[in-house]
């Protein structure tokens, strides 16, 4: 997609992730994952509302703007890939239930 057509699509879902995250996460929460995605950490996010996973997940582009995250975001992962986890690269994946590690 040109330059434009992915800054538009981002500010949609800033507008729509950020408002449901900054309601469900305390700022010391908030600020512990940004530091993990920042930092190119392994992210796992648990939460059985499918709503609040997706927007924790896609606001990490949002939050971390200018900047642009490089691992990979999977906002609800399905339990058949849980291997996933095991990935030597960077990410930040929601899943329905924590029995995964």
């Amino acid at each position: 997609l040109p330059r434009c057509e992915r800054r538009a699509d981002h500010m949609h879902i800033a507008a729509w992730a950020v408002p449901i995250v900054l309601r469900h996460l305390s700022v010391p929460t908030l600020l512990s994952f940004l530091s993990a995605v920042a930092l190119e950490r392994h992210v796992v996010v648990a939460c059985a509302d499918m709503e609040v996973l997706s927007a924790v997940v896609f606001s990490i582009y949002a939050f971390l703007h200018p900047l642009h995250y490089e691992g990979t975001a999977v906002p609800v992962l399905a339990p058949e890939m849980y291997d996933l986890v095991h990935s030597p690269v960077a990410y930040c994946v929601g899943v329905r239930q924590c029995r995964l590690l």
